[in-house]
């Protein structure tokens, strides 16, 4: 650091970031000339000769150190025997404790030992003095967001050195000694990660007892925003979502090994740690949805509890889907928070395959449907709802590559009302429009995904008789609806770089059914202005010719010059 670094402001500060990523980068490249241990040998050489200077005036001679440790972090090397065996890098490691307090030269000590998290753990005599170093950091509020990183690699690369219940209980208790610390959320996330780790480790009887000793304390917490009394303290939304997303670290993390307990008769069927915790919580997390249910940000969080949870569980997380299920769809229904939607879509992704839960399954999607058409019955406020447009149409398409059935041969409505197949294809035809482009892609991939249904390769689809049916007479009945937002959509209504992703979907439809697409795409050339009439011509000549039967690269020509043509004489406004 310059001499005049304690005065930066922030900009500078992160230009010198920046700065010294570049250096880094090429001190990494110059180890893998000349090996990491030969370019440590030479740092740590120029380290020992600024040692007496600095011990003689530790407040002005610390930015030389703090520079030689800088760049031996960047020397740490991950496949080079000699490494691992190297006497220069035990001397470091024991120096770096040792060294005064003093600008920022404890911050780059302590993220030194978290990226020698690998060599530890081939030398793991060390390791118990540098987690006590580390964890010290954590105190000061200018070291923790370095302490919690250098924890979370540490518990990463030595976690079955860490497991014994000694170093357990002291790792848990350094943990609950931090709830009171002034730490930044991401810095407790960091933590429990690291935690869940070493808890991994453990027995299988032993993670549960261990994940409450760990959660405990933040579910009391939690417990206490959510009680019903008067005071700001009842009523703190964020305080209630980052303890969510403090419990969602751990449930997500803690995923336990093979290990001999799991090879016991007795053990082979246990409930996964995190299931048991997760059910023991449903009732906390029911009373967060109860209070802070129209706060997307918390909902996010808590959503991100179930999702999360699914994922890290795999098959052993299907015990809760019957009845997550209808809870995150009942939610949606009193407030259309679209991560509802994407908890839906990740059990479908997971579990769609499970027949015992299809009757859950179509019942979630219908109300789902109802809900999301409800609030999307006009086109001012698709726009204004982009995410729940992008998440269920998302699983829309999940639940054509899971369970077409749902969707394909889904009935017409008890009151006479279309299938719930056709007012999907209406809304996402009134969606298409949409200028948000995860959502606009998201609608796109729908109906990719829909007409792939109907395409046949080598004589069959992947679709039963009653769905192919079902779809070939929605096509008749309302494809020319599609073939005009499409071809609106190419005219000037979305940004011209989206283009070349409706040109597959003009491809599937041709392929269907050819003559029906040529009156379809003829209908709505013609709707727009004159002006273009001889551009469509052109266009329609394209799409229908031999060459674009044969090489899909014609149709996107045709389509992107249709679309700069119409962009030039300005015929959507």
């Amino acid at each position: 650091f310059p001499p005049d670094s304690d005065s930066w402001h922030a900009d500078r500060k992160d230009d010198f970031k920046r700065f010294r990523y570049a250096v880094g980068d090429v001190i990494s490249d110059s180890c893998k000339v000349l090996s990491a241990t030969r370019c440590l040998e030479h740092a740590y050489g120029t380290l020992s000769s600024q040692l007496p200077a600095f011990a003689a005036d530790t407040a002005n001679q610390w930015r030389p150190v703090e520079a030689c440790v800088f760049c031996m972090r960047q020397m740490v090397s991950s496949n080079d025997p000699a490494f691992f065996t190297a006497d220069v890098v035990s001397k470091m490691m024991q120096l770096l404790p040792t060294l005064p307090a003093v600008g920022e030269l404890t911050n780059t000590c302590i993220r030194t030992v978290g990226t020698y998290a690998n060599w530890l753990n081939r030398n793991p005599e060390g390791l118990t003095h540098m987690l006590t170093f580390v964890s010290q950091g954590l105190a000061n509020d200018a070291t923790s967001a370095a302490a919690s990183q250098a924890m979370k690699h540490l518990c990463d690369a030595c976690s079955e050195h860490l497991a014994d219940a000694s170093t357990v209980s002291q790792l848990i208790a350094m943990h609950v000694n931090t709830i009171s610390l002034p730490l930044h959320c991401a810095d407790r996330v960091d933590l429990i990660a690291a935690l869940s780790f070493v808890l991994s480790q453990l027995e299988l009887p032993s993670i549960l007892p261990a994940m409450h000793a760990v959660a405990d304390p933040l579910i009391t917490k939690l417990s206490g925003y959510l009680a019903p009394a008067d005071g700001a303290r009842h009523s703190a939304p964020t305080e209630v979502a980052n303890l969510l997303e403090q419990i969602c670290a751990l449930l997500r993390g803690v995923s336990p090994t093979s290990n001999t307990s799991s090879d016991l008769p007795q053990m082979q069927d246990a409930p996964h740690p995190c299931v048991q915790m997760l059910q023991e919580l449903w009732q906390v997390l029911a009373a967060v949805f109860a209070k802070h249910g129209n706060d997307s940000r918390v909902m996010e969080k808590l959503c991100r509890c179930y999702k999360h949870t699914a994922r890290n569980c795999g098959r052993a997380f299907v015990v809760l889907v019957p009845q997550l299920l209808p809870q995150v769809t009942s939610w949606f229904e009193v407030h259309p928070h679209s991560c509802f939607i994407y908890v839906c879509n990740v059990l479908i992704s997971s579990f769609g395959d499970t027949p015992s839960l299809m009757p859950a399954f179509s019942e979630a999607y219908q109300r789902l449907s109802a809900a999301t058409f409800r609030l999307l019955s006009l086109t001012s406020t698709i726009a204004e709802n982009p995410d729940v447009v992008d998440d269920y149409f998302e699983l829309s398409s999940k639940v054509l590559t899971r369970t077409p059935s749902l969707l394909l041969e889904s009935p017409p409505q008890a009151d006479g009302s279309p299938s719930l197949l056709v007012t999907v294809f209406q809304c996402g035809c009134a969606a298409m429009h949409i200028q948000h482009r995860e959502a606009g892609r998201a609608v796109v991939r729908f109906f990719d995904c829909l007409l792939s249904q109907c395409v046949e390769t080598r004589g069959m689809t992947s679709v039963s008789p009653a769905s192919l049916a079902a779809l070939r007479q929605l096509l008749q009945a309302h494809g020319v609806h599609l073939v005009t937002a499409l071809i609106r959509s190419i005219a000037g209504v979305l940004p011209h770089s989206r283009v070349r992703f409706l040109s597959p979907v003009l491809r599937k439809l041709i392929r269907i059914d050819p003559a029906a697409s040529r009156a379809w795409t003829e209908s709505a050339v013609g709707a727009i202005s004159s002006e273009v009439h001889a551009d469509g011509a052109t266009l329609v000549a394209a799409l229908f010719s031999a060459e674009a039967a044969e090489d899909d690269k014609v149709i996107s020509n045709a389509t992107d010059a249709f679309s700069a043509a119409c962009r030039r004489k300005r015929v959507i406004t």
